[in-house]
């Protein structure tokens, strides 16, 4: 039996992902005035990625879409529209503090994820403390 090796690659960088920033940061406004970027990078503060089947997979229960918001490594909701969001009262070690990033993406709900996009739209703090109360 042949295997094709070519059916398991991933590709990071996909037309199929979608890359959210807050308002001044965008390349484009999608159909949904969501403010959007066209790669990923340090400005992008959600994204949705596309997931992949290999061919031997064929499951049709399979969400089309996983979707992630940037939080602090404690899961707590990143606001890009405040310099200092990140929390510096948090007790850490040396290797902490300098190896590891200060905010990550966190796999989160399509309800939190939709949430967090009306946030990026319109700014509203209201809606980090509901997207917060969900993802804890």
């Amino acid at each position: 039996m042949k295997i094709d090796h070519n059916s398991f690659k991933v590709n990071t960088e996909s037309e199929d992902s979608r890359y959210y920033v807050k308002k001044g940061d965008q390349d484009y406004i999608d159909d949904d005035n969501n403010y959007r970027a066209e790669k990923d990078g340090d400005i992008v503060c959600a994204k949705a990625v596309k997931n992949k089947l290999t061919k031997s997979v064929r499951n049709t229960n399979v969400k089309d879409y996983s979707f992630f918001i940037r939080t602090t490594p404690n899961r707590t909701v990143y606001n890009p529209f405040q310099k200092h969001t990140i929390e510096k009262n948090i007790p850490t070690n040396y290797i902490d503090h300098v190896c590891k990033k200060q905010t990550v993406f966190t796999q989160v709900s399509a309800s939190a994820f939709n949430k967090y996009l009306d946030f990026l739209r319109n700014g509203s703090t209201k809606k980090l403390q509901d997207i917060q109360r969900e993802i804890k």
